[in-house]
């Protein structure tokens, strides 16, 4: 019974590893203080920095130095439970230019419980609002 449990939970796990690799959005994940702990390969190809540069650093390199409170702002919404959805914004790139961006975020929560103690990170969406060129 316990193999099959993790034959199923390994098969699932999978399945999701190639959903977020696939996407054409950008999608990490990052603590509850900031640090990147996922970076798909659409996050790299729109913001130019590798998983390996993202991952450990914080957020906060990719949001401009001119909207300093909407970290806090999202960050309390966040913490309610709440979700965002297609929240409309800018975000730098490696190469210091602006992005528009339509991002969507989650509260990533512990299994065991849905209460705010508990809460783990926040999953992060992101599609450009620019045409490809």
């Amino acid at each position: 019974m316990l193999s099959a449990i993790s034959s199923s939970s390994a098969a699932l796990q999978s399945r999701f590893s190639a959903v977020v690799g696939f996407s054409a959005d950008a999608i990490l994940s990052r603590t509850i203080a900031g640090t990147i702990t996922s970076w798909n390969a659409s996050a790299e190809r729109i913001f130019g920095y590798s998983a390996a540069e993202a991952i450990g650093q914080s957020i906060e390199m990719i949001i401009p130095p001119d909207q300093p409170n909407e970290l806090q702002r999202l960050n309390a919404i966040i913490q309610r439970g709440e979700t965002i959805e297609h929240y409309a914004t800018e975000r730098l790139s490696k190469a210091g230019g602006r992005i528009p961006i339509a991002m969507s975020l989650a509260p990533i929560k512990n299994a065991a419980s849905n209460g705010l103690k508990n809460r783990r990170g926040t999953l992060s969406m992101a599609r450009t609002l620019t045409s490809p060129t």
